[in-house]
């Protein structure tokens, strides 16, 4: 499949294809792409390559030093040889396998920030911090990854989105205030926590906010503005290192004053020490806060839905969530292995590459191998990487979480759930996140059944004036019923039930109008997902209150489930209070009414049955369950039910459209249209039927006109009266607007 994807930035379009279904899947698509001279041109993609490679480079760096400070910044090496390698592994990873060519993966903000709440205690209880450090950051990455993977295997990638969304607002925004208390530390004492103060230190703060302000203006200023980032993070190191050249500015001397990163051990970042990092590492101080990182396992994946879900929108395109989960969870988990953090989608980078160079595999396989570069490097690398533009980026990325995840939710969600985000971010730097977050999570439950417990469970309140089975009945009939309505109430509930919906059924019915006809209470479950036992409290005070008005109880189609909870009320109210559905419970009251009035038989089928060719044709006897008439059978002649009843059946197997009884026609549209039977027709108890073939009708029609014409006259009274029915029904629907059963209307919620 593929999907043509809209570029306004660069006033073109490429396609993303899924892997193997054209160049775009594989890793030589930048060939490809060169060879047709689109926006996938081999210099762009070098140009994205290398700046999405600094931004990269830039931004791992920056996550590191704002978990590896402080008393910790001695082991910075240490902790940027770990994250490289993570990023080296998920980016190369991800980029060759992804469903999504150009997805960019790497060691992420949200894991490192809940380790920089945790790296002052570490520093203060460990002999090795830096070494435990990194291994609860690769345990944390190993867990997280064992999760994405599980998820994507069993097809659940989606169900982790039913996590509260101010929670999730509130964790995100409580991210940035932590992520911001960091970068204000970083920038008033530098990376190393030992630069020069004085002017330097307010020039550093004031560069940094220049830098995180303009690059917030730059996100918010149009829809594409996230892909000038990178290139103004670029351009920042590149002003920096200008400026600096003519000030004269070394390497040395900016180190000292903090405009420039540590001077690490040169050479490579990787020493004899630095695989020996598991064996060295404080186990008991891992084990102690391992727990901590919890929140992880569920906030990840939500930021990777949040992330693919953006992709999606902005490039029209269908991406497996359960596949990239996949890709992204064994690419974390191997990273883990090697002390990396959690890794998964790097948004920015992602989308720069989908806008600027096309849906290509070959930048994000440079962006991982650019880590190569810095690990083999290692200080002449970072030399090039001023404190500033890293610092401002972490601002940058601190503003830009609290800004969207609370002002930029105020048009989108209630006040109520975004005072409870504020409440779930501003917990967060004071009580840390495992605290935070489960305080989110009691706020936003107590919350939720404070609003479900508004919610009646009543779908409608109706009584049978109007209201039918689907038993066919004449006019006579109908007017009986419809005097006869009034005694008969309908409550139909929906959702899922608990301590709060009874005592609204309980409202709900009485304050109902004509209270004091009402002689039957009919409780429909139909649309009810399910009930918890504290229900059974609420809906035991209805049934006192219908005990002491001497008001039957019907309970109608409970599903397994609601019945168990439910069972001690059935149990009070003893056996046949309940019914399968809604239609049956009507017909059976519709029958005792209708017995109670002892009406004599309808005249039209009266007169029918006692037609000599009716009389004297051709008697059937079915047994209970028998077929009458298969749809799409073709009928000869009729069937005049005699006595007994049939059912006219439809849609799925045991649905039931009609029922109808002494005197009904079966067949008579065939005979006069030679149409095949439209439904199925089925005995409910022992019938018999009189079957007047087509020969029998057309040799009366020759031999006895005047007798064959009152034969049809009885049976068009007949069509009649069922089209009647069926129109009461239709206009009842459209009046009332819902569903209906036979001639049932709709709402009529007093």
């Amino acid at each position: 499949m593929t999907v043509a994807c809209s570029h306004g930035i660069l006033g073109s379009s490429t396609r993303l294809s899924t892997p193997g279904t054209g160049p775009a899947g594989g890793p030589l698509s930048v060939v490809y792409a060169a060879s047709m001279g689109g926006t996938g041109s081999a210099v762009r993609v070098v140009i994205v390559a290398l700046i999405a490679s600094i931004t990269q480079i830039a931004l791992t760096v920056a996550f590191t030093s704002l978990t590896f400070r402080d008393e910790l910044s001695a082991e910075l090496a240490l902790g940027l040889a770990a994250m490289f390698l993570g990023m080296l592994i998920t980016a190369v990873a991800v980029g060759i396998s992804s469903g999504l060519p150009g997805h960019i993966a790497s060691p992420q903000d949200g894991g490192l920030v809940m380790l920089s709440v945790v790296a002052p205690t570490i520093a203060a209880t460990s002999d090795a911090p830096g070494e435990t450090l990194v291994v609860l950051m690769g345990l944390s990455s190993l867990a997280v990854g064992a999760t994405l993977l599980a998820l994507g295997r069993s097809g659940l990638g989606r169900t982790i989105r039913y996590l509260p969304y101010p929670v999730l607002a509130g964790f995100l925004a409580g991210t940035g205030l932590v992520m911001g208390q960091g970068a204000l530390a970083l920038a008033a004492h530098g990376i190393g926590g030992d630069a020069t103060g004085g002017r330097d230190r307010i020039a550093r703060l004031i560069v940094v906010i220049v830098v995180a302000l303009l690059m917030t203006a730059i996100s918010r200023s149009s829809l594409s503005s996230e892909l000038y980032v990178p290139p103004v993070v670029v351009g920042s190191i590149l002003a920096f290192h200008l400026v600096a050249a003519i000030l004269g500015i070394g390497r040395g001397e900016g180190a000292e004053r903090g405009w420039l990163l540590p001077i690490l051990p040169s050479g490579s970042l990787f020493d004899a020490d630095t695989f020996t990092v598991v064996a060295r590492a404080d186990w008991g101080v891992v084990v102690e806060n391992l727990p901590a990182m919890a929140p992880l396992l569920l906030l990840a994946p939500l930021t990777v839905l949040l992330y693919l879900g953006a992709f999606e929108s902005s490039l029209d395109a269908d991406i497996d969530s359960d596949r990239e989960f996949q890709v992204m969870g064994r690419a974390g988990a191997v990273a883990g292995l090697f002390g990396s953090a959690p890794s998964y989608t790097q948004f920015a980078n992602t989308m720069l590459v989908q806008r600027m160079a096309g849906p290509v595999r070959a930048v994000p396989i440079a962006v991982g191998l650019s880590a190569v570069v810095v690990l083999l490097l290692g200080d002449s690398v970072i030399a090039l990487i001023p404190q500033p533009v890293v610092v401002g980026l972490l601002g940058f990325i601190a503003l830009s979480f609290i800004l969207d995840w609370t002002w930029g939710l105020r048009d989108r969600i209630s006040h109520t759930e975004l005072a409870l985000a504020v409440l779930v971010a501003f917990s967060i730097p004071v009580f840390g996140f495992p605290i935070g977050v489960g305080f989110g999570l009691v706020l936003t439950s107590g919350w939720f059944v404070v609003q479900y417990s508004r919610i009646s469970g009543v779908r409608r309140i109706r009584d049978a004036r109007r209201v039918r089975s689907n038993v066919f009945r004449s006019a006579d009939d109908d007017l009986v019923l419809v005097d006869a309505g009034r005694q008969v109430l309908i409550v139909e509930l929906e959702g899922f039930l608990f301590f709060g919906t009874g005592d609204a059924v309980g409202r709900r019915v009485t304050a109902w109008d004509g209270l004091d006809e009402v002689r039957r209470l009919l409780i429909d479950f139909t649309r009810v997902s399910g009930a918890d036992s504290s229900a059974v409290a609420s809906f035991g005070q209805l049934v006192r209150w219908a005990r002491q008005r001497n008001v039957e109880i019907i309970w109608v189609a409970m599903n397994p489930g609601v019945r168990r909870a439910l069972s001690p009320l059935l149990a009070v109210c003893g056996p046949g209070t309940t019914e399968v559905d809604l239609d049956r419970a009507l017909a059976t009251i519709e029958d005792e009414q209708l017995a109670a009035r002892s009406l004599a038989p309808r005249r039209h089928v009266a007169a029918l049955l006692e037609l000599p060719v009716v009389a004297d044709a051709e008697l059937r006897r079915l047994a209970a369950g028998d077929v009458v008439l298969h749809a799409g059978q073709e009928v000869d002649g009729i069937f005049v039910v005699e006595s007994g009843r049939v059912s006219v059946l439809g849609g799925a197997p045991d649905t039931r459209l009609r029922q109808l009884g002494r005197g009904a026609v079966l067949g008579e549209l065939g005979l006069y249209t030679d149409a095949v039977a439209t439904a199925t027709v089925v005995a409910d108890d022992p019938v018999t039927l009189r079957h007047v073939d087509a020969h029998r009708i057309e040799q009366l029609e020759r031999d006895d006109p005047a007798a064959a014409a009152l034969l049809h006259r009885r049976l068009a009274t007949a069509v009649a009266e069922r089209l009647r029915t069926a129109n009461d029904a239709v206009d009842a629907f459209r009046d009332r607007g819902g569903d209906h059963i036979g001639s049932n209307s709709d709402d009529t919620t007093r």
